[in-house]
């Protein structure tokens, strides 16, 4: 048999193995040209993390500010405090939790005005007068008090009363205390000057008689 005879214009085929398996050049340049992207990601991601430290300074002034208030409230008690500063009337008007006695101001009347600047307590020094101050300061004393001398807090003028009661009291126990003991001596000489007097006018009538 005859082999067919070949056109000479008829040219092998190729077959595409190593076009499938190696990766053009033109190909591994835009693979290397993405690489760099990433590091364009970190700064996005530095950006986004300072955004809790920012929010921070925001919430901090409101934990700060009630700490605060106390000591702007405490500044005029303070400066009310200051004898030399003072004016009368400065503690402003009398609490009702203090309307009442002063039992300080009724046992040692014109001691207790001149401790707290209530000059008419002085009116215990004129007769007849000094027979009602008492009474008037035991009843104004709170109300004068207040207005006059500086108190930090309505406990602080509670516990200086109290004080003054504690000593007004004792005060005027040992000045009873003498008075009786004086007024009793005074009787006692009075009855022994009159047993004497009533002995010796005795001995003198029955002296009279006998002669």
């Amino acid at each position: 048999m005859e082999e067919p005879t070949k056109p000479a214009n008829e040219t092998p085929t190729e077959t595409p193995v190593e076009a499938s398996t190696e990766t053009p050049a033109a190909e591994v340049m835009p693979a290397a040209e993405a690489a760099p992207a990433m590091p364009q990601a970190l700064p996005a991601a530095e950006e986004a993390a300072p955004t809790p430290a920012t929010s921070m300074p925001e919430s901090a002034p409101a934990v700060t500010v009630p700490p605060v208030q106390p000591a702007a409230t405490a500044a005029p008690a303070a400066a009310n405090m200051n004898a030399a500063t003072f004016v009368p009337g400065g503690n402003g008007p009398l609490p009702a939790e203090l309307h009442g006695w002063n039992w300080g101001a009724f046992f040692l009347s014109w001691i207790w005005g001149i401790g707290h600047r209530t000059w008419i307590s002085l009116l215990a020094f004129i007769p007849f007068a000094n027979i009602v101050m008492p009474f008037v300061l035991g009843a104004k004393g709170n109300e004068w008090a207040w207005q006059n001398r500086p108190f930090a807090s309505v406990e602080q003028f509670k516990q200086t009363q109290r004080a003054w009661t504690i000593w007004g009291a004792v005060m005027f126990g040992v000045s009873l205390l003498l008075a009786i003991l004086f007024f009793g001596a005074i009787m006692a000489m009075v009855g022994v000057t009159a047993m004497s007097d009533s002995s010796y006018t005795d001995g003198t009538d029955y002296m009279t008689e006998e002669y």
